[in-house]
C-alpha cells in the first residue's frame, strides 16, 4: 500500500481567512422568516435573511479503510469554509439515512462499495456549530447524525477517489497520525465526531442502526 496525494481542483486558491457564523441579535418576526430564498426585494434587515424556517437533517462520513499501521480515515477540505472535517451534505426528500449517506461519498469523493457501520453522534447545538451561514448569506440550522462507514476494498479506495466541487482536496490519514495532529484548519464539531465514530469502531461506545 501506498500513500494517495490530495486531489486538488485546479485553479482554486484557498483563501487563508478565518470562517465565522455570527449569532443573530434578535428572533426573527414570522414576515423576515418568509422573505427567505423567494427573491423578492427584502423587506427585513440583511442580517435577518436566508435563515431557514425549519432545521434540516443532514449526515457527515466518518469513512475508515485498512491502513498500513492500523486503520485510515477520509477528510476532505472544504470549498465553502477552508476548513477540514469530514463528507457529507443534507438529506434530500424521499430519501433514507443510509441513501444520503451514499449519495453524498459518491458526490463529493466518488467512493461507492462502503459498509455503513451505524450512527455515532446527533449534533443540533447552534452555539457548538449546527448554524452554519454560507459564503452567499444563506443560514441553515442543521441536525447532523454522524455516521460511521468502513471500505475494505483499499484499491478502489484509491482508484475511486475524485474531488468534487464541493472539495479543495481529499486524503486518507493514518488515524495513528490524525489523532494526535488533525490538518489545520479543522473544524472543531467534526473533530468531536471523528472522535465518536473511532470509539465505535473500537467498540468501545454503542452505534445506533440507521432506520
Amino acid at each position: 500500500m501506498s500513500e494517495q496525494p490530495p486531489l486538488i481542483i485546479s485553479g482554486v486558491s484557498i483563501v487563508d481567512k478565518p470562517w465565522s457564523c455570527p449569532p443573530l441579535t434578535r428572533p426573527l418576526t414570522l414576515d423576515e422568516m418568509d422573505l427567505v430564498i423567494t427573491g423578492s426585494q427584502p423587506l427585513a434587515p440583511p442580517q435577518a435573511l436566508g435563515l431557514a424556517r425549519h432545521p434540516t437533517p443532514s449526515v457527515c462520513i466518518a469513512l475508515f479503510r485498512p491502513g498500513t499501521s492500523g486503520a485510515d480515515v477520509l477528510l476532505h477540505l472544504r470549498a465553502d469554509n477552508h476548513l477540514w472535517g469530514l463528507p457529507g451534505g443534507a438529506m434530500e426528500v424521499g430519501e433514507s439515512l443510509e441513501q444520503t449517506v451514499r449519495r453524498e461519498m459518491a458526490e463529493e469523493t466518488g467512493l461507492t462499495g462502503f459498509d455503513v457501520r451505524g450512527i455515532v453522534a446527533v449534533d443540533s447545538d447552534p452555539a457548538t456549530g449546527a448554524l452554519f451561514t454560507y459564503p452567499d448569506g444563506n443560514t441553515v440550522h442543521y441536525v447532523c447524525l454522524a455516521v460511521l462507514a468502513w471500505m475494505a476494498d483499499w484499491e478502489a479506495s484509491a482508484t475511486q477517489l475524485r474531488a468534487s466541487a464541493e472539495s479543495l482536496a481529499l486524503y486518507w490519514f493514518p488515524w495513528e497520525t490524525c489523532h494526535d495532529s488533525l490538518p489545520e484548519p479543522f473544524a472543531p464539531i467534526h473533530q468531536r465526531r471523528l472522535v465518536a465514530a473511532w470509539a465505535c469502531m473500537q467498540e468501545s461506545a454503542p452505534l445506533l442502526l440507521l432506520g
